[in-house]
């Protein structure tokens, strides 16, 4: 099984969902490039955590430190422990977390799922209307800083989040044993 999965997807897909059932399930230690900025963002003081601002600030690391500084952050120490991340947003974030051997998982769901997730999770910056949702959307996928969908196209497996957790639970189910049986055929 490989020690770092990549879970990507758009907001509200489901990632923390995949993550919190995988790593009580499998072991594995679940790091959020979000969470990661979030806390940088608090630390330095450097405003509201809406994901407007989220950008913004992102925007600036990587100019000042490359592409790929929250991953690389956020696998500093990892040591042999099994690593899920989730949140990438750039493309190099997941060329970095690949090059260390890492497993590209993609989470989708419509649009209007994940905007009423999103409502629901509270977070900061979460109560926004729908046409606001969809255009950071956009931003998030066509942007020199942002590019959620090229990570996506690059997936080795995509869960599918439309029907309910139990048809969501099972294809992670199938994904982890698929995980497995690629380890042990490597073994070999």
């Amino acid at each position: 099984m490989s020690k770092i999965l990549i879970l990507v997807g758009q907001a509200g897909s489901g990632k923390d969902t995949a993550a919190d059932y995988i790593c009580k399930k499998y072991g594995y230690k679940h790091i959020s490039t979000a969470d990661i900025l979030r806390d940088y963002i608090k630390k330095n003081m450097l405003g509201d955590l809406t994901r407007q601002n989220m950008h913004k600030v992102a925007t600036k690391l990587r100019d000042e430190q490359g592409n790929d500084v929250l991953v690389r952050w956020a696998l500093e120490g990892a040591g042999t422990q099994k690593i899920l991340l989730s949140a990438l947003r750039h493309p190099e974030e997941a060329d970095y977390a690949i090059a260390k051997g890492g497993k590209v998982i993609s989470t989708v769901a419509s649009a209007e799922s994940r905007y009423k997730r999103s409502l629901l999770r509270n977070r900061i910056g979460d109560k926004i209307d729908f046409d606001t949702f969809k255009q950071l959307e956009i931003n998030e996928n066509k942007n020199a800083h942002f590019d959620v969908s090229a990570i996506q196209d690059r997936a080795d497996y995509t869960l599918h989040n439309n029907a309910g957790y139990k048809s969501f639970y099972n294809q992670i189910e199938f994904v982890m044993l698929s995980l497995a049986e690629d380890h042990n055929e490597m073994l070999k």
